[in-house]
Order: C-alpha cells, then structure tokens, then sequence
C-alpha cells in the first residue's frame, strides 16, 4: 500500500501540514502581531510595543525628562558595596600599600645603604654619597607627599645624627 504514493506526493503532504501548524501557532501565541501585520485590526497598534515612553527621572542637580523606554523587568540594582567612579578617580594604587611603590622602593634601597654601612663601618660622608648615587635613579623627591616619611626613616635608622636641616636639604 505505501508504495503505491511517490516522495514528491509525501513531500507535498507534510509541506502543507506543517504550513498548517505554523500558522495555527502564530495565529494563537501572535494574534496581534500577525493581524497588525496583515492590516486585520482596529485601530493602531500598541503605543508600548513601538515607541518609547518618556519617563520623568529626578536628580540632585537637575529636574528633566528623558526619553527612556520602558522595560519590563526594570533598571538593575547596583551590587551592594560597589560603587560607580569616573575614569578620573581610577587609580590602581593605595596608600594602604605598603609594598609598592616610590615610598617602598626608596625605604628598601635606604635599608641597603644602611646595612652597607654598618658593615663597613662608615659614616655620614659615605651615607651622603651613597644617597647622591641613589637619588639620579629616582625622580626628585622635593615636593613629593612622602618626603617626610622617607626622612623620618632615615633619622630613625641612620647610625649617625643627622640635623632636621640636613634631612630636609637630602632630596634638593
């Protein structure tokens, strides 16, 4: 009995079968949308599903309108303890870190003269021209926010007295 029917047969059968399906389907999950499409409604269409909503957002600063559309899930809330900065404020170091940095590399190089000259006995001449040679390798401390920390390591590990005016004429 079935070989009595063709494949272009069978084709032609399943072909107009599933038009069938398909447009049962969109006729029942897409009525609007399928009759706004074909001209067959009312009236217009949805103002929602085509234009955009204006809704009135107030800031600080400000009160103004804004062409925003509508979602319906809405504005996703920020993460708690995250908070938005420009590209300005972006910084990828800390005062908190000690580590890393000007303020850490000078301090660990200043602890190397300073167990250079405890091994080799020397004395505030060495540690000036010590310091000279280590100072062409950095950029001017002279204004720089920690100078006053930098010096008050060197009063507090220096084998020897150095005057306040001495440590201050140190990074000039």
């Amino acid at each position: 009995m079935l070989q009595s029917y063709s494949w272009s047969a069978f084709l032609l059968l399943m072909g107009g079968l599933s038009i069938l399906w398909y447009a049962g389907v969109a006729l029942t999950a897409y009525r609007k949308e399928c009759l706004s499409f074909f001209k067959f409604s009312r009236g217009a269409p949805e103002p929602g599903l085509t234009h955009p909503k204006t809704v009135e957002t107030k800031s600080i600063e400000r009160t103004e309108k804004m062409a925003t559309p509508l979602s319906i899930m809405g504005k996703s809330r920020e993460t708690q303890g995250l908070e938005s900065s420009s590209l300005g404020e972006l910084s990828f170091t800390s005062d908190s870190n000690e580590g890393v940095g000007l303020k850490s590399d000078i301090i660990a190089e200043l602890k190397e003269i300073f167990t250079l000259l405890a091994d080799n006995d020397g004395d505030k001449g060495d540690f000036l021209g010590l310091l000279e040679a280590m100072k062409l390798r950095y950029p001017p401390l002279a204004a720089h926010p920690a100078r006053s920390q930098i010096n008050s390591f060197i009063k507090s590990h220096a084998p020897f007295l150095l005057s306040m005016e001495e440590l201050e004429n140190l990074w000039d």
